[in-house]
């Protein structure tokens, strides 16, 4: 994912994701998915452990559907996915940095 961009308040576009490792991209077949946001400059967590969508587990695709107050704030965010398996291991995502999300001020 890298960096993605919304403008504050908006809802769309859903993020979408593909989580991988060094090998590629990772089998989600049997996981679940949670989304976790912080503020960079604040260090708040405004989205914490929300359920996430598998789009394909083969492809590793994920997706989070923003609501509420997600995106009220502008800002630059830190932003994880974390990979639970069946199994009750964890899995972070990316695990070497992270990726970001700005959230840009409207015209009005």
């Amino acid at each position: 994912m890298s960096t993605f961009y919304i403008k504050r308040n908006d809802l769309l576009p859903v993020l979408a994701a593909t989580l991988q490792d060094t090998a590629g991209a990772i089998n989600l077949t049997d996981c679940t998915i949670a989304f976790t946001m912080r503020n960079r400059a604040s260090g708040t967590v405004t989205v914490s452990a929300a359920a996430a969508a598998i789009v394909s587990a083969a492809a590793g695709t994920v997706t989070y559907t923003w609501a509420g107050t997600d995106t009220d704030t502008a800002g630059t965010y830190d932003a994880e996915w974390r990979i639970t398996t069946s199994g009750g291991k964890t899995l972070s995502v990316p695990n070497d940095s992270h990726d970001a999300i700005i959230i840009t001020e409207d015209l009005v």
